[in-house]
């Protein structure tokens, strides 16, 4: 793309696909998050590990895109099951971040496609880490483990 913008919003989604890894501190529990690009600035997610002592899969995609009327660096991120609850999805509102993005839920009930009770969540990725903050402040930070 020869737009800055749209380079820019290209380069964000090309260099967050690959693996990352959280472990909870208190109870050493491992989450495995994947991300990988497929076409139209989407990434497939896959989460496996354990959260509060269940094994956990849950698969879905990350469609991007950027706000074309104003086409600044306003961005919509919406989340959609793969399979249980993909009539539902979940949006986080932000902006493009040098090397990345930042914004949140807001106002957006992502209770049904996460399969649990969220009331909000802070999002702040770049290629090192995606760091997860929820309305508690209780926060998961996922750092990269391997290259797509």
């Amino acid at each position: 793309p020869a737009d800055p913008i749209q380079k820019e919003f290209y380069s964000t989604w090309l260099s967050l696909p690959g693996t990352y890894e959280a472990t909870n501190a208190k109870n050493g529990e491992t989450l495995k998050l994947t991300l990988k690009a497929i076409p139209d600035y989407v990434l497939f997610l896959e989460l496996t590990g354990n959260r509060g002592g269940e094994k956990i899969l849950e698969r879905g995609y990350l469609n991007m895109s950027i706000a074309a009327a104003t086409y600044d660096k306003k961005l919509t991120v919406s989340y959609r099951p793969d399979t249980i609850g993909r009539q539902y999805s979940c949006l986080l509102i932000g902006v493009l971040t040098p090397g990345g993005l930042t914004g949140d839920t807001g106002a957006s009930d992502c209770s049904f496609p996460a399969h649990e009770k969220v009331s909000k969540w802070k999002v702040d990725a770049t290629s090192d880490a995606i760091v997860i903050t929820d309305a508690s402040g209780d926060t998961t930070r996922f750092t990269r483990v391997a290259a797509r």
